[in-house]
């Protein structure tokens, strides 16, 4: 079989593969039913009630959906500042141990080999001297070092917990700023408000983001040392939960085995329900979940030579990392959760549809007035077709064919056509009408 055979068997004008074409591409329109069930309609209500809530209170204003966001990227730089003028070592706690106190300066505490965005504070410091036990030209040293220590002196510095420690930020969103030139997509700490956070317990048993303190503006983000170690749930003379070092009983205090500590400052426009809005950051610092004396101690060499001296510093390592997102007006995400909020709004009604029509004791009869089809359009063509193909008779009205058959009688007699004095006495055109055999009867 030829495609032109194919044509003819299995797709024509008015019907595809047998099936007519007007049942394959029929149309679907939305009819109103008014369907008066107080039950139906307290379930329609509410459906929607919710729906609506759940659209303006979660989409709109929780989750914001009708912005789009661009990660912030930026800087942050930080630095220890002090001085030991007033500091009575005799009235420290730590100081009246095993362990004795000594007075050094910023320069002996941190590290200069950090990045910018990080600090190292040393809470507590040994000196080892040492001398060479293998000659420098020797052959072979039997030994794990060259050196062997002769003196060991521990301390703590004097004054840790009181050292300020400051930090500058600066954040926003390139693109978004480059765009509109915007001072709602760029912040930075001397001029941006901004809090302190701190994930815990607010006194009432729940553990939830607290705000610590507000930051002032003019004053930047500064804070001591044992601020910036009670932010992150820790204190300076008591234990670390999980470190290495107590686990191996080589240390208790934080002083003694130190911790690291990561500090966020995360940035956001778009705390209210109006927004953007001016740019707002908040800091938080927890500790690392992987605490050891790896890394919360550093060694440095003093002197070359036969003798030199090694200085271990334990104490805080802190990270500081820039984060956060900054959201802009979208018409294309506001239009979007709309259409979400519809399609909610539709898939309810549709739910509801199907309750009324399949499980409600009437559901015969909302089936019935809710669904309605009209007549197959192919089925009204083949008739129309039909009709038009039969031999239609002339167009000749009754009377005509009357007097065709009574017309030898004299008009005289009757004073008109023998038709028309017929016709009223037989009950006018619908008397003759009735059947064909009434015509046979005059005749």
């Amino acid at each position: 079989m030829g495609l032109s055979g194919f044509m003819e068997t299995w797709l024509t004008r008015d019907t595809m593969f047998g099936v007519p074409i007007d049942d394959v591409f029929s149309f679907r329109t939305a009819k109103i039913v008014r369907v008066q069930d107080r039950t139906l309609g307290f379930i329609d209500l509410a459906m929607k009630a919710l729906i609506t809530a759940f659209v303006v209170f979660v989409l709109f204003i929780s989750k914001t959906s009708y912005l789009v966001y661009e990660p912030v990227t930026g800087m942050v730089s930080v630095d220890l500042l002090g001085t030991l003028r007033g500091v009575n070592s005799t009235k420290l706690s730590y100081c009246h141990g095993e362990t004795p106190c000594r007075f050094v300066d910023r320069h002996v505490l941190v590290r200069s080999d950090l990045n910018q965005d990080q600090l190292f504070v040393s809470t507590y410091m040994s000196e080892h001297e040492q001398t060479r036990e293998c000659d420098a030209d020797a052959d072979v040293c039997n030994r794990k070092s060259p050196f062997s220590t002769t003196k060991l002196e521990e301390f703590y510095p004097v004054g840790v917990e009181d050292m300020q420690v400051i930090v500058t930020h600066e954040g926003g969103a390139p693109i978004f700023f480059s765009k509109t030139r915007s001072e709602s997509f760029r912040a930075q700490s001397k001029k941006a408000e901004g809090t302190i956070v701190s994930y815990r317990d607010d006194g009432t048993g729940r553990v939830r983001l607290n705000t610590l303190s507000e930051v002032d503006p003019k004053r930047g983000l500064r804070m001591t040392v044992a601020e910036l170690v009670s932010y992150a749930g820790l204190d300076l003379d008591k234990p670390v939960s999980g470190h290495s070092a107590n686990e191996k009983g080589e240390g208790s205090t934080l002083r003694k085995t130190g911790a690291q500590i990561i500090c966020r400052v995360r940035y956001m426009n778009d705390y209210q329900w109006i927004n953007p809005a001016t740019p707002k950051y908040q800091f938080e610092c927890v500790p690392s979940q992987q605490q050891a004396l790896i890394t919360s101690s550093n060694y440095e060499v003093v002197g070359f030579g036969d003798a030199r001296m090694l200085v271990r510093r334990t104490g805080l390592r802190v990270q500081f990392v820039i984060e956060g997102e900054f959201g802009r007006f979208s018409l294309v995400k506001f239009l979007t959760t709309l259409a979400i909020a519809a399609l909610l709004v539709n898939f309810g009604s549709w739910v509801l549809v199907q309750i009324a029509t399949r499980f409600v004791p009437v559901a015969e009869r909302y089936e019935a007035a809710k669904y309605e089809y009209t007549e197959n359009v192919y089925n009204l063509r083949q008739s129309l077709s039909t009709f038009n193909d039969q031999v239609i008779e002339g167009t000749s009205t009754v009377e005509e064919r009357l007097d065709g058959l009574l017309g030898s009688l004299p008009k005289q007699k009757y004073g008109t056509s023998p038709a028309a004095a017929l016709l009223p006495a037989a009950g006018g055109y619908g008397a003759v009408e009735r059947g064909g055999q009434d015509l046979d009867h005059v005749g």
